[in-house]
């Protein structure tokens, strides 16, 4: 009787529980990505030094006030992150350390939207496990950087950085 009461509830568990997120009744069918796997960030070597993401371009719907991909602008962001000096020794530093295994990686990690004019780009390194982020900056429409303060949630110039890095 009990194996009976066991199996009856395992069927009714089973049942209950509906994993295909196109049918989840939380999610719905409205959902944008019901039925598709987790997209898994690809990066992009950049001159064997530092990478970058490579987002496939986003599919448009409604919801969605981010702007649209722009491979170019994006290009464009994450080189003048590559290119600040401190970036680029810390990279060299890391390399060096490693034995050349791991570096740093910039990409874009948010694209201008309603809410938000500028690009966030994320300095990161891959510790093999995951991506370590070591600074995240904004880059506006006119391409000036602001370096972002996650503590304290306000952005510093780029000279306001500079003097506390030393």
């Amino acid at each position: 009787m009990k194996l009976l009461f066991s199996l009856l509830m395992i069927a009714l568990l089973v049942t209950a529980c509906n994993n295909d997120p196109a049918k989840n009744p939380v999610m719905g069918e409205d959902y944008p990505h019901a039925g598709q796997p987790e997209e898994q960030p690809a990066a992009k070597k950049k001159a064997a030094q530092s990478t970058k993401k490579d987002k496939p371009a986003a599919e448009d719907d409604e919801a969605s006030h981010e702007a649209k991909p722009n491979p170019t602008a994006e290009e464009k962001v994450v080189d003048l992150v590559l290119d600040l000096p401190e970036i680029q020794k810390m990279d060299e530093s890391i390399r060096k350390k490693s034995d050349g295994k791991r570096g740093l990686k910039a990409f874009v990690s948010n694209r201008p939207s309603d809410d938000e004019e500028y690009y966030t780009v994320s300095v990161a390194e891959d510790n093999g496990q995951s991506l370590a982020t070591y600074y995240t900056f904004h880059v506006y429409p006119d391409y000036s950087i602001q370096y972002y303060d996650v503590v304290s949630d306000s952005e510093k110039t780029l000279k306001e950085w500079r003097r506390e890095l030393r």
